[in-house]
């Protein structure tokens, strides 16, 4: 599922930021703006997350804790592969694990061996997305006008030519982050050759209808550039169960939304998101006003965690993780307001964002949750993490 509430937003194409998200009429706070499912998504393997992997399905990106219920161990791949049930086990294995497990045995038993737990989750990312793309051929070829082999949380309505025409990073990427990616690159190249190719050749289906973007250079060459493109557009999914409420989010899961890759980055923004569990499964996100908005106004998230705006010299911090981790220098309206060497420097306005902003995270009781609104629309807030609620009243911009 991927809709714009009312045509809220449109996408408008920057000279210099590319495709943009703007505003087509006022919105208002706690409105949403967007709700969409993944292209595709995987469990989280890095960092806190490898600790808790066992729970999180598998097929479905369903947190599994009480009272959904205990995980169900795969019994058909990886042992370290669960699921919320054997009906989800069943679609994953026919979609996609069947062909990956035997291909990336090793990566599946963490710590693996043949590279980071951090290049895992990506790695098996897109080789799902390719998987995916396989799917795509077969059942065009059966005369199917949507792909009907996808897990249930996953969006029907997206394709892998909308991961292929996203932005790359390559030639901003670091040297050292850019031989791990090149290393990643050659292993993505040996599946597709190994396993996909292999596999439409058997269906009757030319190799070459697998990309849907000119191919410049080799099939190494394709499998770089898509990583590159991965790691710039890929969202995390956050939850707060498995270091609790006083530690900073937790990422449980990684998915690439073709849809919401359209919100630029600003240290003061003015639509949140949050991500919340159906029938179908996890990884529904839903983007809402974090304040009233303007006709004509860009819609802009926070790439980096709210919280991480306080502390000492907090214009610092989250410059730094933004170049760390997307690779540019933030020059945002807040980011100008509170750089202390700029003749634009502006403290008033820089303690105006701060307010807007920290008065998103919960801070009940020292909870590091933050709020969203309870129903779209609904001026009662709930804090995801630890359930508390406020009322919002009107605009905390003013307007």
């Amino acid at each position: 599922m991927s809709s714009a509430a009312d045509a809220a937003v449109k996408i408008v194409v920057h000279p210099v930021k590319g495709r943009c998200y703007y505003a087509t009429r006022p919105i208002r706070i706690s409105e949403t703006v967007l709700q969409t499912r993944p292209f595709i998504g995987v469990p989280a393997y890095n960092g806190i997350m490898k600790e808790h992997c066992e729970r999180v399905c598998m097929g479905c990106l369903r947190w599994l804790d009480h009272p959904v219920g205990e995980p169900i161990r795969s019994a058909l791949g990886s042992p370290f592969h669960v699921y919320c049930s054997r009906e989800c086990e069943a679609r994953d294995w026919e979609c996609y694990h069947r062909f990956e497990y035997p291909f990336f045995k090793d990566l599946f038993q963490p710590p693996a061996s043949l590279a980071s737990a951090y290049h895992v989750d990506y790695i098996r990312l897109l080789s799902r997305a390719m998987l995916r793309r396989l799917w795509e051929l077969v059942d065009s070829q059966a005369g199917t006008s949507a792909p009907r082999r996808h897990g249930p949380h996953e969006d029907p309505h997206t394709s892998f030519a909308s991961l292929e025409n996203l932005c790359s990073n390559e030639s901003s990427t670091e040297p050292e982050a850019l031989a791990a990616f090149k290393k990643s690159a050659a292993i993505l190249e040996a599946f597709l050759t190994k396993v996909v190719h292999p596999e439409l050749e058997s269906r009757g289906i030319p190799f070459s209808e697998f990309w849907t973007t000119p191919v410049n250079g080799t099939l190494y060459d394709k499998a770089l550039e898509l990583i590159c493109k991965e790691e710039v557009n890929v969202f995390g999914l956050y939850n707060f169960k498995i270091g609790g409420i006083h530690s900073e989010r937790q990422c449980y899961a990684s998915a690439v939304y073709t849809t919401a890759v359209f919100f630029n980055h600003s240290c003061a923004p003015n639509v949140g998101h949050h991500y919340i569990e159906t029938a179908e499964g996890g990884g529904l996100m839903t983007f809402f006003a974090l304040r009233d908005i303007q006709e004509g106004e860009e819609l802009l998230i926070s790439y980096v965690p709210l919280s991480t705006s306080s502390g000492t010299n907090p214009r610092a911090n989250r410059r730094a993780f933004l170049k760390h981790y997307f690779q540019f220098d933030c020059d945002c309206a807040r980011c100008e307001s509170e750089d202390d060497s700029a003749v634009n420097s502006n403290q008033a306005a820089a303690q105006e964002w701060r307010r807007i902003c920290e008065a998103y995270i919960c801070g009940i009781d020292s909870c590091r949750g933050w709020r969203a609104p309870r129903t779209p629309g609904s001026l009662e807030w709930v804090c995801v993490a630890c359930g508390g609620v406020v009322s919002v009243g009107q605009s905390p911009a003013g307007h």
